[in-house]
């Protein structure tokens, strides 16, 4: 298995409308393995339990699961790039879809 080089960090509040999209765009890559880190900003809905359903099916990505109960996306963001052992970090919004070669792309220019 190739090295695992990407981490993808993704802070969410209340997301439960677009993480399913997010989530299998991330899917959908081309590019394996690569690791997803999940940080909850004490969501109010169902989005943590549609991370972990997500969480429990992948293939080819390792997925981190974690909690910020303190207001505020920096918070979220510094607990999930503290976690970060990678080469590459890419930040990624909980309401955006990634084209299936996102990381392939990336991986390709900064190489």
């Amino acid at each position: 298995m190739p090295a695992l080089r990407w981490t993808i960090v993704i802070p969410y509040y209340n997301e439960e409308a677009w993480l399913p999209a997010t989530r299998d765009s991330l899917s959908a890559q081309t590019l394996r393995p690569f690791r997803v880190v999940l940080v909850d900003n004490a969501s109010t809905d169902s989005t943590p339990t549609l991370a972990r359903q997500w969480a429990d099916r992948q293939q080819g990505i390792e997925v981190t699961l974690l909690t910020q109960p303190t207001p505020g996306q920096v918070h979220a963001l510094e607990m999930g790039i503290s976690t970060v052992e990678t080469e590459f970090i890419a930040i990624c919004d909980a309401d955006t879809i990634y084209p299936p070669h996102y990381l392939e792309t990336a991986t390709r220019r900064l190489d």
